[in-house]
Parts: structure tokens; C-alpha cells; sequence
């Protein structure tokens, strides 16, 4: 997966500069929050395709059913 269109470079880049301006600590405990917030935004992606494929075969049961009235 693509992460904004960032290269190898550009992270490390970011990481670098990351760790001048803060402690090498407050880097592993931002990077640490930053992969449970990750962690959470996937699970809630994943969560919301399902609902929508099974509200897409609701809707395909509901259709068959109403045509046969």
C-alpha cells in the first residue's frame, strides 16, 4: 500500500528530521500511537466494506423476493 505517495527516501527523510526535533523516546511513542491509529483506521475501512456487501446481497434478496408477489 501506498502511504500518500511517500518514497523510501522521503521517509527516512522524515524520520530523521523527526528525531532532531524530538528525543529518540517521544519518536518511538509517537510512531507507537501512530500504528494503533493506523491499525484502528484499517479495521474500520475493512468494517465498512463488509456492511456495505452485505447491505449490496440485501438488496439483491429484496429485489428477487418483491417480484415474486
Amino acid at each position: 500500500m501506498i502511504l500518500l505517495f511517500i518514497g523510501t527516501g522521503e521517509l527516512i527523510l522524515i524520520i530523521a528530521v523527526a528525531v532532531l526535533i524530538l528525543s529518540p523516546e517521544k519518536v518511538l511513542v509517537y510512531a507507537r500511537q501512530l500504528g494503533r491509529l493506523y491499525h484502528k483506521v484499517v479495521k474500520l475501512i475493512a468494517d465498512i466494506r463488509s456492511e456495505i456487501s452485505l447491505t449490496d446481497l440485501d438488496d439483491k434478496d429484496n429485489d428477487g423476493n418483491s417480484c415474486a408477489g
